[in-house]
């Protein structure tokens, strides 16, 4: 006879509601284990996790038992994470592979991963046409000339006066928003300050392209992670080289090569390296952990574990590993 697909969840909730986080330092945190025997929603009331589809409640996971797999889906409420975070007696770490495309979490910020060990240009390219009109004029140094090395352009919705800018000037104006160190370089996202267009990294002019931000490329191997969340208080573009160094870590502090300015974000709060040509993400016992966005459903294997907003969740097909203890707890 056969043995019917059972799935066992152990879940806690952290009873702030507070950017869709976390504590994984928390020991306030709500707990409870399920037991799922056919396809549900796993929804939360309150600080109550259920299986129920009731449209009162938040659907956070939708479960599907096809025979002998149990696939996990995100609902309309929120995605789902996976949770890249090692136990803590464990060696090495836990880890992921990423992939172009990849959009990582740290803390309440998020990344895309834009680029991984690819030579040319990163960003997006716009185009436009030089002004050939006489008598218009830049509106940061005021000059009408407008040279073939120097096209005087039209690049974001302002109007009037403040409708054309020389390439030069608009090159001069985007450098001075780069910062450096040895590792890395923050190319902060640049809107037009009257306007707030957002403006492109790289520019064609009458098929001449130009890079608007005379930034050095990194020396490969390098990544190139992309902010994608406009509450990030500096979002951009980092690129990250790892020619010298087979590992970089993120976080607020100034211990940190690559320094992300948000409180959500712990100190030294994960670390992206090198090895067997493939960059790996490992999170540093972070308060408010490291998460990875599930591309599509996901097959549950053996263990799985998950985070949507405020709750996380440990997927398990082994009775006999849900203990009140998550993976990172052992």
């Amino acid at each position: 006879m056969k043995r019917n697909t059972i799935v066992y969840v152990n879940t806690s909730t952290w009873p702030r509601d507070s950017h869709s986080l976390y504590d994984y330092e928390t020991s306030s945190a709500t707990r409870k284990t399920l037991k799922i025997l056919c396809s549900t929603i796993i929804s939360r009331l309150g600080n109550d996790i259920l299986l129920s589809d009731d449209q009162e409640n938040e659907a956070l996971v939708s479960v599907l038992i096809d025979h002998s797999d149990c696939i996990l889906s995100s609902t309309k409420n929120y995605p789902v994470w996976l949770i890249i975070r090692s136990s803590r007696n464990s060696n090495p770490q836990k880890s992921y592979t990423l992939k172009q495309g990849t959009i990582l979490k740290l803390g309440r910020l998020q990344f895309r991963v834009k680029a991984i060990k690819r030579e040319g240009d990163h960003f997006d390219e716009a185009s436009t046409e030089a002004a050939n009109e006489k008598g218009l004029m830049c509106r940061v140094c005021l000059c009408e000339n407008s040279e073939k090395a120097n096209p005087l352009i039209s690049i974001c919705k302002c109007s009037g006066t403040m409708k054309y800018i020389h390439i030069a000037c608009l090159q001069a104006w985007m450098n001075s928003r780069v910062t450096e160190n040895t590792f890395a370089r923050h190319l902060k996202s640049i809107d037009c300050e009257l306007c707030k267009k957002k403006l492109p990294f790289t520019i064609k002019v009458n098929s001449v392209s130009y890079d608007l931000v005379r930034c050095q490329r990194p020396e490969m191997p390098f990544l190139v992670l992309e902010g994608i969340q406009a509450e990030q208080r500096e979002p951009g573009v980092y690129l990250i080289s790892f020619k010298n160094k087979s590992s970089v870590m993120l976080g607020r502090g100034h211990d940190s090569d690559v320094r992300i300015p948000d409180i959500s974000v712990s100190r030294c709060h994960a670390k992206i390296s090198f090895v067997d040509n493939e960059f790996m993400v490992q999170d540093n016992n972070s308060k408010f952990g490291t998460l990875i966005m599930l591309e599509g459903p996901q097959v549950l294997e053996k263990r799985l574990s998950v985070q949507c907003g405020r709750t996380v969740m440990e997927f398990s097909r082994d009775r006999n590993r849900m203990d009140e203890k998550f993976e990172w707890e052992e």
